[in-house]
């Protein structure tokens, strides 16, 4: 090594030490240290879990740079010191980390300026005011770790839903630590019941860890958010589309309690409480269906069924996720018009073997729609579809809760091109009396009314479907009584559901009716509000009046008082001034008389008699000058 290399080694190591002890000072001058310093494995965190937080983060890093083929764009909104930048920068991530203290920026440059080689620049900031600070367009990540409650606090939580949706519309992922309304902190109050709420923009949110903090023992959720890509198994999927609800047939039944991700290879399910709203019955109710579907699907996972795989299933505090495979195909309610005979034939036979092969684990399928079978036109299958419905009885979710019965109504929907019915408003028809069906149709429905209720009821009406298809009879067989008796049943039910027509045209004259003179009323109304208008700004004046003059006699009675207050210390002083005259008058009365005594003494003393002469000629010397 040559004296010069020597001599510029010696000074960078000697600017090293100046940035290092500049750091130290800059550390002392924290309020806080919140997370590890980068860098500095001698200082202590004030946060214990900040190991599982950033391996956790790190992991989510690490697959969206998987996904993409390249290193992320990253914002970090509250990023303190900036210790998850550096670690995210290590791993070739352009990263910006946005912090509105001052210490907290100057200690992240100095350690900045210590690691030259990562792509990393710290501003200072409100989090609120982002948009004024950096150019959202362009990353592909914001952090946001236990910041938007702040917002929410002094701003409005609506303030922090604004902030979250225009992160999401600019920036297309996030992972959020999410402070929650149950901490015993003052501003819980300004949260709603779940931070999905705040994060309501992103459609995908699911809970990757749970943070402890020195506030409570409330551990604060990690929500990784995304508007197009899913977290599943620790690996990115593709999101083709989601809904908040299965089809348009459910009428709101999980509104708020649960979305649906169609990915490329599954579809996840995550129920949650996605408003405040939401019954915690209902949520309840779709997290057990999740569980009972993940249940049943490992239980037919070694079996027969042509049921989809489950891929991952998780369950929460406050959510439940469910990933499973996804059956090609389009649903039935959508695609039975357009079926000719042969597709209905393989249909019936393909759902009556699913069926089947569930009754032989002794399971039963309690929501057997057109919706809940998919038919794949181009390879002639139909997949039963909907597993949360597998239950260990012949139950049904609609009126008569029968499972069979629902058997019969799937059958008349396929065959009758009747729309499938949901019996949510209304119980559910079997349409028997009208369905057009065909003779092997009407024999396999006589069947299934007149066969004892045992444990082989699907499985003998699979058997005597294949029986009446290899037969290929077309004789028309006769109807039992029981066809018959249905046929009236409904047709009973028609004509109350007519009565009930007319009673509601009645009952919507009688609204019509009571709607006008809710109109007359209201003006009426509006009548007697102006005239209380009027009298109530005649109130107005005459109070305002009155307050005037209570103000005026207010002002007159200070005025007096003061008045008065001047009159008693004039009259205090006047009193004084006389008790001290009458005091100086009985002090000169008294000179006075003694200096007569003084003068009649000497005008009586021997003396002033021998002077007598002599004052006298002096008094006649004057008068002549």
């Amino acid at each position: 090594m040559s004296s010069q290399e020597a001599t510029d080694r010696g000074k960078a190591h000697g600017h090293m030490r100046d940035r290092g002890m500049t750091l130290d000072k800059l550390i002392g001058e924290l309020p806080e240290v919140y997370q590890p310093i980068y860098g500095r494995p001698d200082l202590v965190s004030s946060r214990h879990e900040d190991s599982a937080r950033v391996d956790r983060l790190l992991e989510i890093t690490d697959a969206l740079a998987a996904y993409f083929g390249r290193p992320l764009r990253v914002l970090d909104l509250g990023s303190a010191q900036g210790y998850i930048d550096f670690l995210l920068a290590e791993r070739r991530h352009r990263v910006i980390g946005l912090d509105y203290l001052a210490q907290n920026i100057a200690v992240a440059d100095a350690i900045a300026d210590l690691h030259p080689h990562l792509d990393v620049k710290f501003i200072e900031g409100d989090v609120a005011n982002v948009a004024e600070l950096v150019d959202l367009h362009g990353f592909d990540l914001v952090l946001g770790y236990s910041v938007l409650h702040h917002v929410a606090y002094r701003d409005g939580h609506s303030t922090a839903v604004d902030l979250a949706t225009r992160l999401a519309n600019t920036i297309p992922h996030g992972v959020f630590e999410m402070a929650l309304a149950s901490e015993p902190v003052y501003w819980a109050e300004a949260l709603p019941k779940d931070p999905r709420i705040t994060l309501q923009a992103y459609p995908f949110i699911r809970v990757v860890g749970r943070t402890a903090t020195h506030l409570s023992d409330v551990r604060r959720p990690t929500l990784y958010c995304s508007r197009d890509l899913a977290l599943v198994a620790n690996t990115m999927h593709n999101i083709r589309s989601w809904f908040e609800e299965p089809h348009l047939a459910a009428q709101g039944v999980a509104l708020g309690a649960k979305r649906y991700f169609f990915l490329d290879d599954g579809v996840a399910m995550i129920t949650a409480r996605y408003n405040d709203a939401v019954l915690d019955r209902v949520i309840n109710e779709r997290r057990a269906e999740s569980r009972r579907c993940a249940h049943v699907l490992e239980v037919l996972a070694d079996t027969e069924v042509d049921a989809p795989r489950l891929i991952e299933y998780a369950e929460g505090v406050d959510e439940s996720v469910l990933v499973q495979g996804l059956k090609p195909g389009d649903r039935l309610d959508e695609v039975a018009e357009f079926l000719d005979e042969r597709d209905r034939v393989d249909v019936t036979g393909q759902v009556l073997e699913a069926l089947a092969t569930l009754e032989e684990q002794g399971l039963y399928h309690e929501d057997l729609r057109l919706w809940n079978v998919l038919w794949d036109s181009s390879l002639g299958q139909a997949h039963l579809i909907d597993y949360g419905s597998v239950v260990d009885t012949p139950s049904d979710t609609a009126w008569p809760g029968d499972g069979y019965f629902s058997v019969l109504t799937f059958l008349t929907a396929l065959w009758g091109a009747s729309s499938d019915q949901t019996g949510l408003r209304l119980p559910r028809s079997s349409r028997i009396g009208k369905a057009v069906l065909p003779p092997r149709v009407i024999a396999l429905v006589g069947y299934l009314l007149a066969h004892p209720r045992d444990e082989r009821v699907i499985a003998d009406v699979y058997d005597r479907w294949r029986d009446l298809t290899d037969t290929g009879s077309s004789s028309w067989p006769r109807v039992p009584l029981a066809w018959n008796w249905l046929a009236a049943v409904e047709e009973q039910r028609d004509e109350a559901l007519a009565n009930s027509d007319e009673i509601s045209s009645s009952l919507q004259q009688l609204q019509r009716e009571h709607a006008r003179l809710r109109e007359d009323l209201a003006d009426q109304v509006k009548v007697l509000t102006s005239q209380c208008s009027d009298l109530s700004a005649q109130t107005d004046a005459a109070i305002a009046e009155r307050d005037e003059l209570e103000t005026r006699l207010d002002a007159v009675t200070s005025e007096y008082q003061r008045a008065e207050i001047r009159v008693n210390e004039v009259a205090r002083q006047l009193a004084q001034r006389v008790e001290a005259y009458e005091e100086a008058e009985g002090a000169l009365l008294d000179e006075i008389r003694q200096l007569t005594a003084d003068l009649n003494l000497v005008k009586g003393s021997k003396s002033w008699r021998l002077t007598q002469p002599l004052r006298r000629a002096r008094s006649i010397f004057k008068r002549d000058r």
